[in-house]
């Protein structure tokens, strides 16, 4: 849970909505997204699946940023990792 105080006072997010809000920046490739509270900052492990042929290393960094972007603009909170994890690949049409 991610508590934010106001002047007018208390927010208090999911952990639940962080996996949406990031889910929603990996749509394309998303399978499953966990997140968890880190030491600075919160931990987001993604699982996803790619198409078969494409360079890997590229979308999965490409992914980390994005999501990395998505959910500290978003949601106003410090992301200190997001872990990718392939679970297969399919083929492209």
């Amino acid at each position: 849970m991610i508590e934010k105080n106001t002047n007018l006072g208390s927010v208090n997010i999911s952990l639940d909505v962080v996996s949406t809000v990031a889910g929603g920046a990996a749509t394309e490739y998303s399978k499953g997204i966990i997140a968890s509270d880190g030491e600075t900052g919160l931990i987001l492990d993604l699982y996803i699946i790619l198409g078969y042929g494409i360079k890997i290393n590229e979308i999965l960094v490409e992914v980390q940023k994005k999501v990395k972007y998505v959910v500290e603009s978003t949601l106003d909170v410090k992301v200190e990792a997001v872990n990718v994890y392939v679970q297969g690949l399919r083929n492209i049409d």
